[in-house]
């Protein structure tokens, strides 16, 4: 009676046991975030005055480079700006559309997504404590910030005094709050990161 049951717990466990392909779950993967990523910029804030909005973006670029490591992670955010330049409604409604949210005011924030994707991926790919975690994050996000101030001060010529002050300043407070997000969800996500390193090096 006992191997019977041992027998058909065993079977049950087979059956729902399913092996995907690294191809197949890095692709996945690479997708989920595009669409992440699209989903934050669509989740935004307009302050008055200021040409750049407050979104969710910067939070699931973070997570995207710690999720899916510095390959997959750069794959999607290049995928989710390409989309955009192509004329999707990738960014923030409200603002420039297809390549001129790359020249535009905002496109420096969106190169930033790269490097922070990067950045992130490749310190937490060789480290997975907390501590790391958090200090790429950081890294990552204070990498969006300097080149979008960089490229706002440059694009609108009011120099980076002032770009600092409207792009960057207004947004330090919310960032933080994102940071801290991200660090948490990624730290509950332990398990699937561990496995997600196999596919960044698969």
């Amino acid at each position: 009676m006992n191997s019977s049951i041992i027998s058909e717990s065993l079977n049950k466990r087979d059956f729902w046991h399913v092996e995907i392909p690294v191809q197949y779950a890095r692709a996945f993967g690479v997708v989920s975030f595009i669409l992440l990523i699209c989903l934050g910029a669509h989740l935004k804030l307009f302050m008055p005055g200021n040409p750049v909005p407050i979104t969710l973006q910067t939070f699931f670029v973070l997570m995207a480079g710690a999720m899916l490591g510095p390959r997959d992670g750069i794959l999607a955010v290049i995928s989710y700006i390409s989309l955009g330049a192509m004329g999707m409604p990738m960014f923030a409604p409200g603002g420039a559309i297809g390549l001129l949210c790359l020249i535009g005011p905002t496109g420096g924030y969106l190169l930033g997504f790269i490097l922070a994707a990067w950045i992130v991926g490749c310190i937490t790919q060789k480290s997975k404590n907390s501590a790391s975690l958090a200090m790429a994050l950081i890294i990552g996000e204070i990498a969006i910030l300097t080149l979008g101030c960089i490229h706002l001060g440059f694009i609108t010529g009011m120099g980076l005094k002032s770009a600092f002050a409207i792009g960057v300043l207004p947004f330090i407070a919310g960032d933080i709050v994102k940071v801290a997000a991200a660090w948490v969800c990624i730290s509950m996500t332990g398990k699937a990161r561990t496995r997600l390193s196999v596919f960044q090096n698969g």
